[in-house]
């Protein structure tokens, strides 16, 4: 399942294997979540909105869940008190690349199974939008307006 801010992102995630999709500006996702998993909540959350859904995305987990942010598409999400989580025993990080990727085996691996899946369809890289480079404003207005959904590209 997966929350989104509008009816054409709702649209690209079920393209892309989402089951269910709460558009999380006109419904509590939180107790839809629930109703969904009969109130137990979720195992994880894969966060890159940030502030606007952070704090729904910790109450939808269930106990032992893991909140993992990496993105901020509406600001930053807000400081937490670390014993918040532990009514829960809820987990949360930001893993950022060079963690993961700092030794070159694990740099290697990494592409090999980003290329893989690529490859085998898991994957579309594809730009969703392609602008001329007379429309860099209009490409600005809409990313900064969260309009465009995957990658964009400017055309020279």
């Amino acid at each position: 399942m997966g929350t989104v801010s509008s009816a054409e992102k709702a649209a690209a995630a079920r393209a892309a294997g989402c089951i269910e999709t709460i558009d999380y500006r006109t419904h509590d996702f939180v107790e839809e979540v629930k109703a969904m998993t009969g109130g137990e909540g979720v195992a994880a959350v894969f966060d890159s909105v940030g502030q606007d859904t952070f704090v729904k995305s910790l109450e939808s987990l269930r106990p032992r869940g893991a909140l993992v942010a990496f993105g901020k598409a509406s600001g930053n999400p807000p400081a937490i008190d670390p014993f918040l989580l532990a009514p829960k025993g809820l987990y949360v990080t930001w893993p950022i690349r060079p963690v993961y990727t700092a030794r070159r085996v694990d740099r290697e691996r990494s592409a090999d199974e980003l290329f893989e899946a690529i490859a085998g369809g898991i994957l579309d890289v594809g730009p969703s939008r392609i602008y001329a480079l007379d429309d860099i404003v209009a490409a600005h207005r809409d990313l900064e307006g969260r309009k465009v959904i995957g990658a964009a590209v400017i055309r020279p």
